[in-house]
């Protein structure tokens, strides 16, 4: 159906059923803020980070309270001990060169860590064992696969550690937090590598290539699409697959887990496709191709963010969608949630801005 068809349907339907509504009434904040780009919310302080122009944004709730003078973006965060994982992207000379890594906590840049390579892509971090890994994405203008993207560059706390192998083009990451172990969806090799510290224990091929990958914290599931199906790997074994109800035609495919209820949640043509522990069980059409899906643990709430909408699904409904910044190539990390105070940060190159929504009732 084409785009403006769906958008009037769904106008028609916030008109008939003032229940499902369109309106940004969940919107309780925009915010200029020049190139916003990477949000990530830190648990340990409670705070929301996001890069942008001039450095890095610090927010509590809708207040701006600092901005960090480090020019980086926000990869992820240490839910031990705070730290956040800043990685330099500009250009430059050494020793500030693009791919340098510097870690802060709380409002301060407390070490320069070094240089983590060329073209960083994807981030993952142990809490309990210390370890943060890094995968690395091809050249761009490059015509063949760099034999860098076929390590994981490690850092033990705050010193850089060694290269882990993997397959090729490391495109999502993800810890299993019972065993510990660190899942790399290896876009090119159509494979995921099992990795334990900084050991390769293990390779699952796949039948398609995979971009990102699921936990479920509460059953120790991970959960890969790929293309027409969502892989279901068990510790280091595949246990099973479950069949699509639409294609997950576009790389960087996104999925989500809602741990409470044990629903999966996978990016579907212009929709989302949602499954229970055993199979496909709903499809919730949106008006537009979804790009990012993020969970908010606390009320089970599901966000979908569109090229301008963010869409909110409860279960296997959607409640509405809720018109936003505009996103660009770099969507990977611009939406994020502030759990205990139910705010979702939406961050927009396009329109030099944060959205900031409110819990829908």
């Amino acid at each position: 159906m084409p785009k403006f068809l769906l958008k009037f349907l769904f106008f028609s339907i916030a008109v008939l059923f003032p229940s499902f509504s369109l309106a940004s009434q969940g919107v309780i904040a925009d915010i200029d803020l020049a190139g916003a780009d990477n949000a990530l919310y830190n648990p340990v302080n409670k705070l929301m980070y996001i890069s942008y122009s001039d450095g890095i944004a610090v927010f509590e709730g809708t207040e701006m309270i600092y901005s960090i003078p480090l020019e980086g973006r926000v990869t992820v965060v240490n839910t031990k001990n705070g730290y956040v994982y800043v990685i330099k992207y500009k250009a430059a000379s050494f020793p500030d060169a693009a791919g340098t890594l510097y870690l802060v906590q709380g409002t301060e840049v407390i070490k320069r860590v070094g240089f983590v390579g060329k073209f960083p892509f994807s981030f993952a971090v142990n809490p309990e064992t210390g370890y943060f890994y890094v995968g690395r994405n091809s050249c761009p203008v490059c015509l063949y696969i760099p034999p860098y993207t076929r390590f994981l560059q490690t850092v033990k706390d705050d010193e850089l550690s060694v290269k882990v192998p993997v397959g090729d083009g490391a495109w999502g990451m993800g810890v299993e937090p019972t065993t510990g172990y660190l899942y790399v969806a290896n876009y090119f090799d159509r494979s995921i590598s099992i990795i334990q510290e900084t050991t390769n224990i293990g390779t699952i091929m796949l039948s398609s290539n995979p971009a990102r990958l699921a936990v479920n914290p509460n059953n120790g599931r991970v959960y890969v699409p790929v293309w027409d199906r969502i892989a279901v790997i068990e510790g280091k074994e595949l246990v099973s697959t479950m069949m699509s109800m639409h294609y997950t035609v576009y790389d960087g495919t996104d999925i989500a887990v809602e741990p409470n209820s044990g629903y999966i949640y996978a990016v579907g043509a212009t929709g989302v496709d949602v499954y229970d522990e055993i199979a496909a069980i709903g499809y919730i059409q949106l008006s537009d191709r979804v790009y990012r899906l993020i969970n908010n643990p606390n009320n089970g709430l599901i966000y979908a963010l569109m090229f301008d909408n963010l869409a909110v699904i409860q279960s296997t409904n959607i409640m509405t969608e809720i018109p936003v910044g505009r996103i660009t190539q770099d969507y990977y990390n611009c939406l994020a949630v502030d759990p205990e105070r139910g705010l979702v940060y939406v961050t927009s190159q396009g329109d030099n801005k944060v959205t900031i929504v409110g819990e829908i009732e």
